[in-house]
């Protein structure tokens, strides 16, 4: 499995492609950035995302803050590479 500060590292600023499977077993795909403040509102998570093996994204598609679970990620391309094939 992927882990989360792999994906940070790997990632840094750059936009990259995500899918994972929701808890209603739909596919999500993601085009998302790490590290975006621009939107942000204030306050912080009253969780640990890295704890829940969640990883905080911001969507480009979407606009908006979304959490990629890592245990259900499916695929992920950083920098021209693929680092999880499709499994489900």
């Amino acid at each position: 499995m992927t882990t989360f500060n792999e994906i940070v590292t790997l990632a840094g600023g750059t936009i990259f492609t995500a899918s994972c499977v929701k808890k209603n077993g739909e596919r999500r795909k993601f085009i998302c950035r790490l590290g975006v403040k621009r939107y942000l509102k204030g306050g912080e998570l009253p969780f640990s995302a890295e704890e829940h093996d969640l990883l905080p994204v911001f969507d480009m598609k979407k606009r908006a803050y979304r959490m990629i679970n890592l245990r259900t990620l499916t695929h992920l391309r950083i920098r021209g590479k693929t680092l999880i094939n499709e499994i489900h």
